[in-house]
C-alpha cells in the first residue's frame, strides 16, 4: 500500500493471522496505535514492518507487542520520541532503520539483549550518544548526527556487547575529534568510514585492530599525517596500520623498588614509570610531527630504511 494518502492503516489488518509483511511507504501516515492491539493475530505473524515517509513522531510502546518482526524501517519519518522499552522485547529483530528522523535519544537499556539484531541505521539524526548494542551487531551506521565523541559505548568489553562482532562502523559528516584507547577493542571491524569530522590526530590503537582493510579519512584535518597514507576511498588500512605501529609505545618493564632500594632511587624508579606512562598516552593520542620543519638529520643512525617522520614532514 505504498505511495498512496493513507493517514492510519486499516484495522483490520490486526485480524490478518497469515500476514507477514507490510510496506506503506510514502503515505501520510501519523499513527500507529490502532494497528497494534496485544491480543491482535498480527502480533504473532508479521516480520517486516516498512513505513518509510510518513508522519510518524514518536515510536510508541505498543510497537513492543510486534515480538515476531525481523525488520523494521522507519525511516524519513519526524520521529523524535522513543518511548523506553520498545525495543526490548523485539527478539527477533535483525534489521532496524530509524534514519532521517529527528531523533536526539534513544532508550538505554534497549538494545543490550537483542543478540539477532544485525544491522543499525541512524544516519541522518541528532544524536551525540549512543546505548551499548548486544552481541550479533555487525552493521552500524551513525553518519550525520551530532557526535563530537568517538562512540565508545560501541567499544564496552562486556561478554554481551557488540565489540567481539561489529564488521562495518560508518560515523561519517560528524564532529569527532579523536580517537579512543578502546577502539581497539573492535577485534572484528573490517571497514571504518569518519569521512568529514574534525580528527587531528590518529591513535595508535588502530593498528591493533587486526581485520581492519579499509579506513576512510577524507576530510579530516590530518595535516601531520603523509598524504600517501590516507587512500581516498578508504582502502589502504593495511599501510596506515603498518604506520601506526611503529607509533605504538614500547612495553617497558620497570623493577618494583625492594625494602633495601634507597629512597632516592625508589623515587626515582617512580618517576621513571610516571615518564613511560605519560609516553605511552600521548602516543596513543595522537600522531605527532611538526609541522614546520626546515632540515632532518639522521647522520650516522645505522638506519635501514629511511623513517616515516622524512616523508610526512615533507608532504
Amino acid at each position: 500500500v505504498s505511495f498512496n494518502q493513507l493517514t492510519e492503516l486499516p484495522t483490520a489488518f490486526s485480524h490478518c493471522s497469515k500476514l507477514i509483511e507490510i510496506r506503506a511507504s510514502e503515505n501520510a501516515i501519523a499513527k500507529l496505535l490502532n494497528l497494534l492491539d496485544p491480543s491482535s493475530t498480527l502480533c504473532s505473524s508479521l516480520t517486516s514492518l516498512t513505513l518509510s515517509s510518513n508522519a510518524l513522531e514518536e515510536i510508541p510502546i505498543q510497537l513492543s507487542s510486534l515480538r515476531m518482526l525481523r525488520n523494521l524501517n522507519l525511516s524519513k519519518n519526524k520521529i523524535s520520541k522513543i518511548d523506553a522499552g520498545v525495543f526490548a522485547r523485539m527478539n527477533n529483530l535483525d534489521e532496524l532503520n530509524l534514519s532521517s528522523n529527528s531523533i536526539t535519544q534513544l532508550p538505554s537499556q534497549d538494545f543490550l539483549g537483542l543478540r539477532k539484531l544485525a544491522t543499525v541505521d541512524l544516519s541522518r539524526n541528532h544524536l551525540a550518544e549512543l546505548p551499548p548494542f548486544g552481541a550479533g551487531l555487525k552493521e552500524f551506521h551513525a553518519a550525520s548526527n551530532k557526535f563530537t565523541r568517538f562512540p565508545d559505548a560501541l567499544c564496552i568489553a562486556d561478554p554481551g556487547s557488540c565489540h567481539k562482532t561489529l564488521q562495518v562502523l560508518d560515523v561519517r559528516d560528524n564532529a569527532i575529534t579523536e580517537l579512543p584507547d578502546s577502539i581497539a577493542e573492535l577485534r572484528c571491524l573490517t571497514r571504518l568510514d569518519l569521512t568529514n569530522n574534525s580528527v587531528s590526530g590518529l591513535n595508535p590503537a588502530l593498528a591493533l585492530i587486526t581485520p581492519l582493510i579499509c579506513v576512510s579519512l577524507a576530510g579530516n584535518p590530518l595535516k601531520k599525517i603523509r598524504v600517501g597514507l590516507l587512500d581516498a576511498n578508504g582502502n589502504g588500512g593495511a599501510t596506515l596500520k603498518e604506520y601506526l605501529k611503529t607509533r605504538l609505545p614500547t612495553p617497558t618493564t620497570i623493577a618494583a623498588p625492594t625494602s633495601s632500594t634507597p629512597r632516592t632511587q625508589a623515587n626515582s624508579t617512580s618517576s621513571s614509570a610516571t615518564s613511560v606512562v605519560a609516553a605511552a598516552a600521548a602516543a596513543a593520542t595522537a600522531i605527532e610531527v611538526p609541522v614546520s620543519v626546515s632540515k632532518l638529520e639522521y647522520v650516522k643512525k645505522k638506519l635501514t630504511a629511511v623513517p616515516e617522520e622524512v616523508f610526512v614532514a615533507a608532504s
